[in-house]
């Protein structure tokens, strides 16, 4: 395959068998903002740095790890949200 000719640490961090397939249940809208900032900044990003074969699931295996190395933060969004859903009231 051609992506194995790139140099070492320029393919996929892990194989997609290694994968595993879950949800989220975001708004609409929430869902659409991330998915266009991960295809117009977050992969031109990488490309300018000579990736290819950028796999979406090396980049919600960062995400995930970062949401589990910041539960401080993820509680505090969570917690503001439902403030402004309920207006104070949670």
């Amino acid at each position: 395959m051609w992506w194995r000719e790139l140099p070492a640490g320029f393919e996929p961090a892990f194989p997609f068998s290694e994968a595993v397939r879950g949800e989220f249940y975001p708004h609409e809208d929430t869902w659409e903002e991330f998915t266009d900032a991960v295809e117009n900044r977050l992969i031109p990003q990488m490309r300018e740095k000579g990736m290819t074969n950028i796999q979406k699931r090396e980049i919600h295996e960062v995400m995930l790890e970062f949401a589990a190395e910041h539960p401080k933060e993820i509680a505090a969004g969570v917690i503001e949200a439902r403030k402004q859903a309920y207006q104070g009231e949670y």
